[in-house]
């Protein structure tokens, strides 16, 4: 018996937008069979659950070919806050 190929995964470079007391955007590189099961991936396993009610997906662009990757997060890029010279607010 032969062993089949594995799914054609891509790698999908996510912009996504929230908010931890001010807005901010951050990239993740998520390895997905298609854009749209790489949104649903990122949404549902956020690696901030506190911060998983705000997350919006802005932008999905496919970056390459990773077809002996496992599914999954391989990147996450820092966050970076809108309107950063404001001082966050007082807690």
């Amino acid at each position: 018996m032969e062993a089949l190929p594995p799914p054609p995964m891509k790698k999908w470079n996510v912009l996504v937008t929230a908010n931890d007391g001010r807005p901010f955007y951050q990239n993740f590189h998520v390895i997905e069979l298609s854009a749209d099961a790489a949104k649903r991936y990122l949404v549902a396993n956020f690696p901030f659950p506190k911060l998983q009610p705000t997350v919006k997906v802005e932008e999905i662009e496919e970056m390459e070919d990773a077809t002996w990757f496992l599914p999954g997060v391989v990147y996450k890029s820092g966050r970076a806050y809108f309107n950063a010279d404001r001082k966050p607010p007082a807690k």
